[in-house]
């Protein structure tokens, strides 16, 4: 499957694979559907991808620093090592995910389900976890 991404500055650019790619900027996401898709190592940082269903995506290492996943489905993912400081994750479900040694800091758990989820070993500091569901929920 070819991934047509485009980007701020108005470029469009081809992607074979997502695994690694350097998808700063790329303003198209939220149309795009990235159900189970192997994203591990790639960089999203400053993306919205609000409102996207990333179910079953393995997000492994991926830098989503500063992105705006409020309303987002992120259950049954892998988000080990990710590196999500200072994202919108209000409203976002996150069930069933793995976010072992990720970078939580700063973020915004407002309404977050992070039910039966492994937060084991992850970086909280400075996050709102106001609201948040955790039901069964293994946290550091």
């Amino acid at each position: 499957m070819t991934y047509t991404i485009k980007f701020k500055d108005g470029s469009t650019k081809e992607f074979e694979s997502l695994v690694g790619a350097d998808l700063r900027g790329a303003t198209n996401l939220i149309n795009l559907d990235l159900r189970g898709e192997k994203l591990w190592g790639c960089n999203l940082s400053g993306c919205d991808i609000s409102h996207c269903d990333l179910s079953n995506c393995n997000l492994e290492q991926c830098d989503l620093s500063g992105c705006n996943l409020s309303c987002a489905t992120l259950s049954h993912c892998d988000l080990t090592y990710a590196n999500l400081s200072r994202c919108d994750l209000s409203h976002a479900q996150i069930t069933y995910s793995t976010l072992y040694d990720a970078n939580l800091s700063q973020c915004n758990f407002y309404y977050t389900n992070l039910s039966y989820s492994d937060l084991s070993y992850a970086n909280l500091k400075k996050a709102d976890l106001k609201n948040v569901k955790t039901a069964f929920t293994k946290m550091p």
